[in-house]
């Protein structure tokens, strides 16, 4: 009676065990399905926005070439003031489909940069310079303290891009006879950039959605300037760099800084993360199916030795 218990017991375990692993290979296979369905929304998603940007913006033209020209030749001051309006709404709208296109081409998976080696502070000198009339507008210091000899890996169009939309913030949100300081240092193989200005500040909940796309904070929520979108296209550059982005701020009317770390060897980095990436995947995997062989193997020989 008790051997015929212990083997109904042991039989019982082992088709428990077959039950969970059936139940596992059932479970990947969903997970599999489900992740396959969501990259084809998200893939679905870049190309309808693509595509309804391209077809925004042809339209656009006329209407961006055309109106300041009546603007010009109207004499009638009400009308003028009517026609500023249509301008002002329209470059918006150009601003943000030329915005809206920019970031579904750097979520795209068929978008490559082109990575050389750039010495940054020539990089940031060059950015400050087209914003010198907004900046000394508002009598605003900008000081480039980064290193002369800093050379980093990156694309020089991107960087150009993610510099420009950072200092322009930098400059929009500083009070008059504001100071901005850009700094860098290189540890373990990595550059770290700060851009601090002495600015409106940011809250917590701002910073939280800082990267969301679309998003305003409420001082910006009526400014014709801002899409929206310039912070999603930041990070989508930096993430693209394999690099970090994150804004610092102590509140209201305290300032901000906005940090980047990115690899000082961009190319190498690349190759070496997708390898040991890959790598990594597969070790796990293979550790994974060890682990379940392992535990098989052993609930077999103990059903072997208990018959």
């Amino acid at each position: 009676m008790d051997i015929t218990e212990r083997k109904k017991a042991l039989d019982e375990i082992k088709k428990a065990h077959q039950t969970v692993s059936a139940f596992n290979t059932e479970l990947e296979a969903k997970v599999q399905k489900k992740t396959a369905r969501i990259e084809q929304l998200l893939k679905q998603k870049d190309e309808f926005i693509n595509q309804l940007g391209h077809d925004l913006k042809n339209p656009l033209g006329p209407l961006i070439n055309l109106l300041p020209l009546v603007e010009k030749n109207t004499t009638d001051e009400k009308y003028k003031k009517m026609l500023n309006v249509a301008i002002r709404n329209i470059g918006y709208m150009k601003n943000l489909v030329v915005k809206t296109i920019e970031l579904a081409k750097l979520n795209s998976p068929n978008t490559h940069f082109n990575f050389e080696k750039i010495q940054l502070a020539d990089l940031v000198d060059n950015i400050i310079e087209s914003h010198k009339f907004s900046s000394e507008e508002k009598q605003i210091n900008i000081k480039n303290a980064i290193a002369k000899d800093l050379i980093i890996s990156a694309d020089r169009l991107r960087m150009e891009e993610l510099f420009n939309n950072l200092i322009n913030n930098a400059v929009k949100y500083s009070e008059q006879n504001g100071q901005i300081s850009i700094h860098a240092f290189i540890k373990n193989e990595q550059v770290r950039i700060s851009i601090t200005d002495n600015g409106i500040g940011m809250t917590k909940e701002q910073i939280a959605h800082l990267f969301d796309e679309f998003y305003k904070a409420d001082e910006s929520r009526h400014d014709f300037e801002s899409s929206g979108l310039g912070m999603p296209i930041c990070k989508r550059i930096v993430d693209k760099h394999n690099g970090k982005i994150w804004a610092e701020s102590k509140g209201i009317g305290q300032g901000s800084t906005m940090y980047i770390k990115l690899p000082l060897h961009q190319n190498e980095n690349n190759d070496i993360e997708q390898k040991n990436g890959a790598s990594e995947r597969e070790d796990n995997s293979k550790k994974q199916q060890s682990d379940h062989d392992s535990v098989a193997q052993e609930i077999d020989q103990l059903i072997e030795q208990k018959t």
